[in-house]
């Protein structure tokens, strides 16, 4: 299958202990940090990372894989109202803190929502927090993942997306990884190494209607 975007999992490699599957109540904006003032008055942001994943993961099941999934306007205007916020908490918390990995990475994935909610600037944001956080965790799977599945998703990062998503499916808990890389592969002429994981991803998921498609329109040059 072609799994949603496993938010909680890529996460949970940053923390001691994963987020239950079901938060106990609603988390709001201020579960998902502390905001204190230092000797200058300047404003200081620690966030939470579990609840910054709970806030973040019912928005984000509706818009990754894009496009966003809303039934209405008033679904996509409450989708904003939830972003708009938590993407301005995460980018003061990371001026504040910018050499830690929670913040970097959570950063990353909310400002790669906004881009496809069309919020200002949200593109070079995701980039710059995720390179940021890889500069540190080179090799932490779940921001290989996130940022792989995140350029794949944009005009502009697709041939970029490669060398993150090719990190990220070597790990079984991301085999749907292979599945985009295949497509980005097809995007950039590659069809060998594309057939090669399309067909290690319909191995893995036989019942995969979608990736025996891909194959045989790439295999006949239709795709």
């Amino acid at each position: 299958m072609n799994k949603p975007l496993p938010i909680l999992l890529a996460f949970s490699l940053l923390l001691p202990t994963a987020l239950p599957a079901q938060a106990p109540r609603q988390i709001t904006l201020e579960d998902c940090a502390m905001v204190t003032r230092d000797a200058k008055g300047r404003r200081l942001v620690r966030i939470n990372p579990e609840a910054v994943d709970a806030y973040l993961e019912p928005v984000g099941s509706r818009i990754m894989p894009p496009p966003p999934r809303f039934r209405n306007a008033a679904e996509k205007k409450q989708a904003l109202e939830i972003l708009t916020p938590i993407i301005e908490l995460l980018n003061t918390a990371v001026a504040a803190s910018p050499n830690d990995p929670d913040t970097l990475l959570r950063a990353g994935y909310a400002n790669g929502l906004g881009y496809h909610l069309q919020i200002e600037d949200c593109y070079e944001a995701a980039n710059r927090n995720f390179e940021r956080f890889l500069s540190i965790r080179p090799e932490h799977t779940g921001g290989n993942y996130l940022f792989g599945m995140f350029l794949a998703t944009t005009r502009e990062g697709k041939r970029k997306s490669i060398r993150y998503l090719e990190k990220a499916s070597k790990d079984p808990e991301y085999d749907d990884a292979l599945f985009t890389l295949g497509l980005m592969y097809v995007r950039v002429d590659r069809k060998d190494k594309a057939l090669d994981c399309l067909n290690q991803y319909l191995k893995l998921h036989p019942n995969h209607e979608k990736t025996r498609q891909v194959i045989m329109a790439v295999e006949t040059g239709n795709y």
